[in-house]
């Protein structure tokens, strides 16, 4: 019986890294891809109505609640943030160097202008892994999951 000289065992071996490393490279790519697609699904929404959108949401250590979200073509007027369906008491909504209080009463508004980004920051228990966050606005709702990063 003979053996596998090292050149072909050096080439088996080559082979068989390169698939696997164009086998991972194929698997990112569209998991990259799909979250790049949804993304790009929820900017164009927003730019082509007067809704918003909420683009990223998740919970940061010390237990702060992080929403990124966008308006479209009219300006929004935030009213409350519910986490979890109960409404969240001290969160503050951030937008063009301004700092607002949510929720907002109805005395006071202050309307975010059209095509712009904005951050909303709310404190919750440190233990939080998951919540659901409801931003409510005049004229409707964005609804988004929020997870714990590290």
């Amino acid at each position: 019986m003979r053996g596998v000289s090292e050149y072909t065992a050096t080439l088996i071996v080559a082979i068989i890294t390169l698939a696997a490393g164009a086998a991972i490279f194929v698997y990112s790519y569209a998991i990259v891809d799909s979250y790049y697609s949804a993304l790009l699904r929820a900017s164009e929404e927003v730019k082509q109505s007067s809704s918003t959108a909420i683009l990223a949401s998740y919970i940061a250590l010390p237990g702060t609640l992080v929403v990124i979200g966008s308006t479209g073509s009219s300006p929004v007027t935030p009213r409350a943030v519910y986490i979890n369906e109960s409404l969240a008491a001290t969160c503050l909504l951030y937008f063009n160097n301004t700092s607002v209080s949510l929720p907002q009463s109805s005395a006071t508004p202050t309307p975010i202008p059209p095509y712009t980004a904005f951050v909303i920051k709310c404190p919750v228990n440190s233990a939080t892994e998951y919540a659901f966050v409801k931003l409510v606005f005049d004229g409707g709702e964005a609804i988004a999951k929020a997870g714990r990063i590290s």
